[in-house]
């Protein structure tokens, strides 16, 4: 014969009616603190009792909960990796500033030089009068915040995740002509 245990005497003996019921021979014996219902067969699938339904209720509950889980370490993953993407642009802008910073500061200390010896020729041979001629350059080059792959699911905000950005300069070609006074 098996049994099977339970904490108290209201699930025993709901158990046993279940097997009144489908004319099982059975009887409830305790010790140690349980409920022993006694039975013929091992297992008995068509049998839910309360704690059963409760356990069921609390098994997809869990379930659902896990699923929360995975959704929210995807999107903890995913932040993570924006944080790094945005680390690793905010260091590029960065130094992207500072060599920016260090040309403005070339060509104002050039400007001023140039200025110099232009009050220096104007003093020898007259007035100067200066045409300036523009002259556009576009030139593509690989993106230098995303490194040319387009950034995260191509997201990248300087090229449009083309991983290629178009720089245009202008060049100013001057034309110094000195009046002969």
């Amino acid at each position: 014969m098996y049994y099977t245990s339970f904490n108290n005497f209201d699930e025993a003996s709901e158990f046993a009616k279940f097997l009144a019921k489908n004319k099982e021979r059975h009887y409830i014996k305790t010790g140690n603190g349980f409920w022993n219902v006694y039975h013929e067969q091992e297992f008995y699938p068509e049998y839910k009792n309360k704690h059963d339904e409760e356990l069921l209720k609390v098994s997809e509950e869990l379930k659902s909960c896990q699923k929360q889980n995975e959704v929210l370490l995807q999107q903890i993953n995913n932040s993570k990796l924006i944080e790094i993407n945005l680390n690793h642009q905010y260091s590029q802008l960065k130094d992207e500033n500072e060599k920016t910073k260090s040309e403005l500061k070339h060509t104002l200390s050039e400007n001023k030089r140039l200025n110099k010896l232009l009050k220096a020729y104007s003093d020898k041979f007259g007035e100067a009068k200066i045409t300036y001629i523009p002259e556009e350059i576009v030139k593509k080059t690989i993106c230098p915040l995303c490194q040319g792959d387009g950034g995260l699911r191509e997201g990248c905000p300087k090229c449009g995740g083309t991983g290629f950005i178009t720089k245009k300069t202008t060049k100013v070609k001057e034309i110094i002509k000195f009046n002969d006074n």
